[in-house]
């Protein structure tokens, strides 16, 4: 089976890129399992900095796979399976409470 998420790792800083050109990178079952595997990886390894996703082809992601989809796999379950991907930040002065508890800046208000 090919690989369609290669996963690279240099100065604590993870590239995660996807890979699939062929249908334009959808999000296809074997794609999101790939995915979800390497932010796994990522956010599990000492010193991990940031995650960059990247892609080949001209479209970083279709979205779902229509075509797999409409053999019997579904789209909603793999953007389900996408948003639920997450790594949990490391405690950082970026990331402490109180900073993010701070107002964050809004549009400039106006009086009529």
């Amino acid at each position: 089976m090919t690989q369609l998420v290669r996963y690279r790792v240099d100065r604590g800083i993870a590239r995660l890129t996807l890979d699939s050109p062929a249908n334009r990178n959808a999000l296809s079952s074997q794609l999101v399992d790939e995915l979800h595997q390497h932010l796994q990886a990522a956010g599990s390894t000492a010193g991990m900095r940031a995650v960059v996703l990247d892609h080949t082809g001209t479209t970083f992601c279709a979205g779902a796979d229509l075509k797999e989809a409409s053999s019997g796999g579904g789209p909603a379950t793999n953007a389900q399976r996408v948003l639920d991907c997450s790594i949990r930040p490391r405690p950082s002065k970026a990331c402490s409470p109180s900073a993010s508890a701070a107002p964050r800046p809004g549009p400039p208000r106006t009086t009529d």
